[in-house]
């Protein structure tokens, strides 16, 4: 989902046409937006979006929300690769996601540039003893040490999205102590299966003990 999926949501006879081609992942215009015959992409959206008015968000609570959304599927879609001009063997983005790092970037208010330099350097700080001042010396990153930072930052920023609209959820609960409010969250009911795999047995059953 995170290669083909950001558009999925909203691709319809009306939208599609909409969209920027440009702002459209190489694998979605080669292969189009994934789709699931079981779900209802386009209705099950409109049903949340319309649950988040009920719940009080307003109009750029749903904005942050969605921005922050698409900023994540957009870096998912930042590929790297050897940048031969480095002499400590770093990488580069690929110039055909250059367009998903300035997406990604715009959505969350960063800058370009720095967050091309999160992405592919990491940062040594270290202390003279003469002075007691910290240096700061940025080490670039290899391929797969690149894609392993961008699948942080990626989660990272999904759980904090999580942990807010959990807020929002609890500020809606309409009880005047919603502050000591306990609920009790079955994940089973999150997850459909036909077949469960060991991993999520083990789930199941840590949850229901």
């Amino acid at each position: 989902y995170l290669k083909r999926g950001c558009t999925q949501y909203f691709c319809n006879s009306q939208t599609e046409n909409k969209l920027s081609k440009n702002r459209l992942s190489q694998d979605f215009i080669s292969k189009g937006p994934l789709r699931d015959p079981q779900l209802d992409d386009i209705n099950d959206f409109i049903e949340c979006d319309q649950s988040m008015d009920h719940m009080g968000l307003s109009t750029q609570d749903k904005i942050n929300i969605y921005s922050t959304v698409a900023a994540v599927l957009h870096l998912g879609n930042i590929n790297f690769e050897d940048d031969p001009e480095s002499t400590k063997g770093g990488c580069k983005i690929t110039s055909s996601t250059e367009q998903s790092l300035a997406i990604t970037a715009e959505m969350l208010g960063l800058n370009v540039r720095d967050l091309r330099n999160a992405l592919i350097t990491r940062v040594i700080m270290t202390r003279t003893t003469s002075n007691n001042n910290d240096s700061i010396i940025p080490v670039p990153l290899k391929v797969h040490e690149a894609q392993n930072a961008r699948d942080a930052l990626a989660k990272a920023i999904y759980i904090r999205l999580f942990d807010q609209i959990v807020n929002f959820v609890n500020k809606s609960i309409p009880f005047s102590s919603s502050n000591s409010y306990i609920g009790i969250l079955d994940i089973a009911g999150f997850e459909y299966f036909p077949i469960n795999s060991f991993e999520q047995f083990c789930i199941k059953y840590a949850n229901k003990k």
